[in-house]
């Protein structure tokens, strides 16, 4: 667990303790990663992205500002979820959630 020290997170970003963050991964300003959440090297959290408790963001996964991913969701390898998009069930490796 923990916070890998190649990863970028915002002076802002709010991130549990016991929340994992892979290299190369960038948490942007106003994010907020819930409990035992798992981001996945090189994958991009947005602004003021909320990811939820026991979510698992892939390896090279995009969360747009503004979205949410909720408790217990996983977003696979590559996949994206586009800003303002609010995720409540699982998406696929590359797949793609927009509003």
């Amino acid at each position: 667990m923990g916070i890998d020290n190649t990863a970028i997170i915002g002076a802002t970003a709010s991130i549990d303790r016991t929340a994992t963050i892979g290299a190369y991964a960038v948490v942007d300003a106003r994010a907020n990663i819930g409990a035992c959440a798992r981001i996945g090297a090189c994958a991009v959290i947005g602004a003021g992205a909320r990811i939820g408790r026991r979510a698992r963001i892939g390896a090279g996964a995009y969360v747009g500002d503004g979205a949410t991913v909720g408790d217990n969701v996983r977003v696979g390898d590559g996949a994206r979820v586009g800003p303002g998009v609010r995720l409540t069930g699982s998406l696929l490796a590359g797949a793609v959630a927009d509003s």
